[in-house]
């Protein structure tokens, strides 16, 4: 999303909400909730060939100690009963699997974070929170030769005036879990980056004229947008499961860390204003968000078994549905205690 755009929308729900009195806590946060779906491919490398007898070259029977798929092996070569030769062999392929909701809680599960997999769903949740404001600074105006020190506009509002701002996070949901899990440590996407081209970039804003043909500081409250973009590049998409394994005995604790990052792609989004149920307060709105063509690296490092270490290619996309307005997010944006 374009920064101007970004901005003039957040500016847009700046606004007073309906009158509170001073000193008083703000109404609970309003938002929006999404359901988040990704599906990923990870091309890693596989055996190509199975465990020989170093002696003979053959393959080891099933049921033998070692026998089965392997990269390597080391063994005698033998042109009838005479040895010829030594051999040192290293044979791979690829191999792919899938990775979506159901992995990612399952890894969830591993690293204690949930305790069964049934039920759970991923949600974005975006807040459109509150915070007390009394004065407004305007963005100061361009110097010019006629106004070389242009001046600061600064609007004063009354006391007790809340105005919004937002914040969002990743998700667990379970209809039979009464709170939700934030998982925002764990997994992040979005489809606008800093860097990329926009394919597509239309936004829209209407502000009604008063009885009297003018724009008034009241009518801002009326004004609405909406905003859609097709942008090419740099989606972002990032799951991130680092763990550390408690010690057993004497020996030291390590850390497996497991990550997913991917970048590029098509990325399309966008938001729009809208009203609670009250009519009164406003809300944004994010759109149907989708990435498509993502690719970048899976990591798996093991520090206490260098052998297990595993670098593999990952590609795949993610869709964010439109979100759903809720009037009360409190739940998943708890009020921090001083």
């Amino acid at each position: 999303m374009k920064k101007s755009h970004t901005l003039r929308a957040l500016m847009l729900l700046s606004l007073p909400i309906a009158s509170q009195a001073f000193g008083q806590a703000p109404p609970p946060p309003p938002g929006t909730v999404s359901k988040v779906a990704f599906s990923l491919t990870i091309t890693d490398e596989a055996p190509g060939t199975v465990a020989k007898d170093p002696e003979t070259g053959k393959p080891l029977k099933k049921g033998t100690e070692g026998a089965g798929p392997a990269f390597s092996n080391e063994y005698d070569s033998f042109k009838g009963k005479k040895k010829v030769a030594f051999v040192d062999e290293y044979i791979a392929k690829s191999a792919k699997r899938k990775y979506s909701i159901k992995e990612f809680l399952t890894d969830l599960k591993k690293i204690g974070v949930i305790t069964d997999i049934k039920g759970w769903s991923l949600v974005k949740v975006t807040e459109t929170g509150y915070s007390e404001q009394t004065k407004s600074v305007d963005e100061t105006p361009e110097p010019t030769e006629e106004v070389p020190n242009p001046e600061v506009v600064i609007t004063d509002y009354p006391a007790g005036t809340y105005t919004y701002e937002d914040d969002d996070g990743f998700f667990l949901v379970n209809k039979s879990v009464t709170n939700p899990i934030d998982v925002s440590d764990y997994i992040n996407a979005y489809t606008w980056y800093e860097y990329g081209v926009y394919l597509t970039d239309e936004y829209v804003e209407s502000t009604p004229y008063s009885s009297e043909g003018t724009i008034t500081g009241t009518e801002w409250a009326m004004t609405t947008y909406m905003y859609n973009y097709t942008w090419r590049s740099d989606a972002y998409f990032r799951i991130t499961l680092d763990q550390e394994i408690p010690a057993e005995g004497e020996d030291p604790s390590y850390t497996i860390e497991e990550s997913i990052r991917m970048y590029g792609g098509l990325g399309t989004g966008g938001s729009k204003s809208g009203l609670l149920k009250d009519k009164e307060t406003g809300v944004y709105l994010p759109l149907a968000e989708k990435a498509t063509g993502l690719s970048g690296r899976y990591r798996y490092e093991d520090n206490s078994d260098e052998d297990s270490d595993i670098y593999a290619f990952v590609e795949g996309g993610f869709s964010i549905s439109a979100g759903a307005v809720q009037a009360d997010v409190l739940k998943f944006f708890p009020a921090e205690v001083d």
